[in-house]
């Protein structure tokens, strides 16, 4: 559920396994693009997200994603427990993000947002604030160095 955890696993897994040599080499890779994207975005105003799953569905601040989004100094407007499907329009909109992201399988388009009553209105859509992640960011695993700075140009371009 966040970097620390990850990067943890991963010495656990290289012990386990017998390759604890291996095991640093990644997380010295994960830790060093970490400290690259927290310098490159040092004094940089938190960015307000909301990040679409498919269908409003959202994400947690609580998972792996939701912590690569607050390393790239980010905000999720969704929070710690949003709700099992959609997250309500109306509060999507009073909430009125600063960036709208989709996930690598939500099939979210910019146009497709721009055409929705729900998104349309939003900062983020009329101002073309819109990315897909990578489909590497939503999974924890060795490219999660790569997704934090992938995540950190999308919110700081």
């Amino acid at each position: 559920s966040s970097l620390d955890e990850l990067v943890q696993a991963i010495g656990e897994i290289g012990l386990i396994t017998g390759e604890p040599i291996a095991a640093r080499h990644l997380t010295a890779r994960i830790q060093a693009k970490r400290r690259a994207v927290a310098a490159r975005v040092a004094g940089t105003n938190i960015v307000t997200v909301f990040v679409d799953d498919g269908d409003l569905s959202t994400i947690s601040t609580h998972s792996l994603l939701g912590d690569l989004i607050r390393e790239a100094r980010g905000r999720s407007v969704a929070g710690a427990s949003p709700e099992q499907g959609p997250f309500p329009a109306q509060r999507l909109r009073r909430l009125n993000p600063d960036v709208y992201v989709g996930t690598a399988s939500s099939g979210l388009t910019l146009k497709g947002l721009r055409a929705r009553p729900q998104t349309r209105s939003l900062r983020a859509i009329r101002n073309g604030r819109f990315a897909v992640l990578p489909s590497d960011a939503t999974v924890a695993g060795p490219g999660a160095g790569t997704a934090l700075a992938e995540i950190a140009q999308i919110l700081h371009p």
